[in-house]
């Protein structure tokens, strides 16, 4: 009977790994093409923390794969959001921005 309980958690550890999303850490990643996406991300970090506009810093997440630059994070307006959008893309290097901020309503 124990057994029959650990189905649904085994199921689970195996199913989670392979559904991880595009902000999952990829280990030692050497390769020039992780080496670029972290450039990417610094970047885009560091311009979307400097505008005060869209909050504290922190507030918006960056993550480049292959040069998409996926955003993820919480702010007031809609304005905010395009404004956050905007900014990453005009960051080095960047191929397309997916925009996943969240507006607090």
């Amino acid at each position: 009977m124990n057994n029959l309980n650990l189905l649904p958690a085994l199921a689970f550890a195996l199913i989670l790994p392979g559904s991880q999303s595009a902000f999952a850490t990829v280990g030692n990643c050497e390769s020039d093409a992780c080496r670029h996406d972290a450039t990417i991300t610094t970047n885009v970090q560091e311009l979307l923390d400097s505008d005060r506009g869209l909050g504290p810093p922190g507030s918006i997440h960056a993550r480049s794969v292959n040069g998409v630059v996926y955003l993820r994070g919480m702010v007031d307006t809609g304005r905010e959001k395009w404004t956050a959008e905007t900014i990453a893309s005009q960051a080095p290097n960047v191929a397309r921005v997916v925009n996943s901020i969240e507006e607090n309503n």
